[in-house]
């Protein structure tokens, strides 16, 4: 009997050994556990906080638009005393200014909204024009006429972009014998040179150094341009444009490359009529500098 009682005292010391050491371990856990949701929640209470002071210190708009009080323009609008002004800030007289705008009106006009007014297509057509007149930079044009810098550049590409869309009404090649006729006429009224229809030569437009082959781009004259080939008639009217070509380029070259002599060899243009001069038949002429070849 006492070893019965011996092994059960054993059996019960040995269960509350085991007992107390998995209570002390569930214990140890739950504070675990306690800690950690304490820090996560401190974690997220400091984030919470910290995103708080970021939206608190970013910089919020104050206005749609800043205010700039220029409105020299629109009294130089209204005022048709100030006419000789037109030519000496846009190079055109008032009369061209608002043909310009009947021109490329459609396609830069715009709606006002309930954040801002538009800009006049009058407003949009003088801008461009300051800009590509003086070539000033975008924020000096924006400060002249009271808007954006980057409004600036937006409206004088849409002019562009608007212009071009319309150069093939303009910049024309006479083609038929009537209209080579009188573009030699008036050629012959200030020169005395017959068969002269027009005037070629070739201008270097400077260029910010290109990241790709920037020595093709370097000219003669040592600086980066491309080139702008051009045939004007009596009156100083572009007939024929073409450019886009890298500063290198000779201006001969450029000419054998253009679709100019491509309309010539298909017998487009510069074909009649003709004229004999000296028992030679001459057709219609281009002079140019001696940088070309003299051909016929």
């Amino acid at each position: 009997m006492a070893g019965d009682e011996a092994l059960v005292m054993t059996s019960l010391v040995l269960i509350m050994a085991i007992f107390l050491r998995r209570r002390r371990t569930l214990f140890r856990r739950m504070r675990l556990m306690a800690l950690q949701t304490r820090r996560m929640r401190r974690n997220a209470v400091m984030l919470s906080i910290q995103q708080q002071n970021n939206i608190n210190h970013r910089k919020r708009k104050t206005m749609w638009v800043y205010p700039r009080p220029q409105f020299w323009f629109e009294q130089l609008v209204v005022n048709h005393y100030q006419d000789h002004l037109w030519r000496e800030h846009f190079r055109v007289s008032r009369d061209t200014f608002e043909y310009i705008c009947g021109l490329v009106g459609p396609q830069l006009i715009r709606q006002n909204t309930i954040l801002c007014q538009a800009i006049t297509v009058e407003k949009r057509v003088a801008v461009a024009l300051w800009r590509l007149a003086t070539g000033n930079s975008y924020r000096t044009v924006g400060l002249t006429f009271g808007i954006g810098q980057s409004t600036a550049m937006n409206v004088k590409d849409e002019f562009c972009s608007a212009l071009i869309r319309r150069a093939n009404d303009f910049i024309k090649f006479p083609k038929t014998e009537a209209e080579t006729r009188q573009a030699m006429q008036e050629f012959l009224n200030i020169s005395r040179f017959p068969q002269v229809v027009g005037a070629l030569d070739g201008s270097h437009i400077p260029i910010k150094v290109p990241k790709d082959d920037p020595n093709e781009n370097v000219n003669r004259k040592s600086f980066h341009s491309i080139v702008l080939q051009a045939v004007a008639d009596a009156n100083g009217k572009f007939l024929h444009v073409s450019t886009g070509y890298a500063g290198s380029i000779h201006n001969a070259r450029m000419l054998r490359m253009s679709a100019l002599v491509t309309a010539i060899e298909n017998g487009g243009i510069l074909h009649s009529p003709t004229c004999r001069i000296g028992g030679t038949e001459v057709k219609p002429l281009l002079v140019a500098d001696p940088a070309y070849k003299l051909t016929t």
